[in-house]
């Protein structure tokens, strides 16, 4: 008798991780609009700054940074606010432990960026080392393959940024940015229609 309960246990516990699991895939594919929204942001900024470094504008490349904070944040935090009253914010567990990864990337950043301020070293090498992290344990958490070869895309780009001369990892940021943003940012968006579609049908 026990040791089927513990079977009955197992196995609805199980189901519970799952269904947990699959909600919390559903309001990840819900998110695309940002994987796209700064995906496309800083893949031009990248090139933006490799162009202007290369003209007499190069005293204002920083600022293109600058700007599109401004604007993703803007755009963010309104879209954010608008979805939040329409549906709610996911509140699970799987939610929750996703939303703290990237908050502890968030920080991470900060003080990366920061530092290679005061150190005046180039930060994109290890801006796209430490990104690899929040898109790959997400992707394996949700076990959406897209955020894993994303998070895998980051780390190698990261990883040739360190080879390749200061100038040319602008360059290398916008590669990263498309295939660890962009391309799991459209995967989501095609999954959001494809289960829209069958839910009208």
């Amino acid at each position: 008798m026990q040791h089927n309960a513990s079977n009955f246990s197992a196995e609805e516990s199980l189901k519970l991780i799952n269904e947990m699991i699959a909600q919390a895939k559903q309001d990840y594919h819900n998110k695309s609009f940002y994987f796209l929204l700064w995906g496309w942001l800083l893949f031009f900024t990248g090139i933006g700054h490799y162009l202007l470094l290369q003209s007499e504008f190069m005293p204002y490349a920083n600022w293109l940074w600058l700007i599109q904070a401004a604007i993703g944040g803007t755009v963010s935090f309104f879209h954010g606010s608008k979805e939040d009253r329409k549906s709610g914010a996911g509140n699970s567990h799987v939610n929750r432990t996703i939303m703290n990864i990237w908050l502890g990337f968030g920080l991470t950043l900060f003080f990366i960026i920061f530092s290679a301020g005061q150190m005046r070293i180039n930060s994109i090498p290890f801006i796209l080392l430490v990104t690899g992290m929040p898109t790959f344990l997400s992707g394996r958490i949700l076990r959406f393959p897209a955020l894993v070869w994303g998070g895998i895309s980051f780390w190698l780009f990261g990883i040739a940024a360190l080879y390749v001369p200061e100038q040319f990892t602008t360059l290398l940021f916008s590669a990263a940015i498309f295939c660890g943003y962009l391309v799991p940012g459209f995967a989501l968006r095609s999954d959001e229609k494809r289960k829209s579609s069958v839910q009208r049908a």
